[in-house]
């Protein structure tokens, strides 16, 4: 990491946001097929927004849950960023 830091960032941070269309908590199933139990199961799913989905579904979206969650995982990818750069500073010194 010492010598391919920003590289090893951009690609952490490329594969985070290639997987955002599998975490999207918001989806319409497509398509459905059934398991060897009988049951039916989804098979193809598509991302919708959250108003779409509780128009679909007749669930509360949790929007402000998701945004909440989200602003919290920010702040602490920040909060250890900035810890390891005191910690980084402290042993140069």
């Amino acid at each position: 990491l010492k010598h391919w830091h920003d590289v090893t960032v951009a690609v952490l941070m490329g594969f985070m946001v290639g997987s955002l269309n599998k975490v999207w908590p918001w989806k319409e199933v497509v398509e459905t097929y059934t398991d060897s139990h009988g049951r039916i199961q989804p098979l193809v799913e598509g991302n919708v927004t959250p108003g779409r989905f509780e128009a679909l579904t007749q669930q509360d979206a949790l929007l402000s849950e998701a945004v909440v969650l989200c602003i919290v995982g920010f702040l602490t990818i920040y909060c250890i960023e900035i810890a390891a750069r005191i910690i980084v500073k402290k042993r140069e010194e």
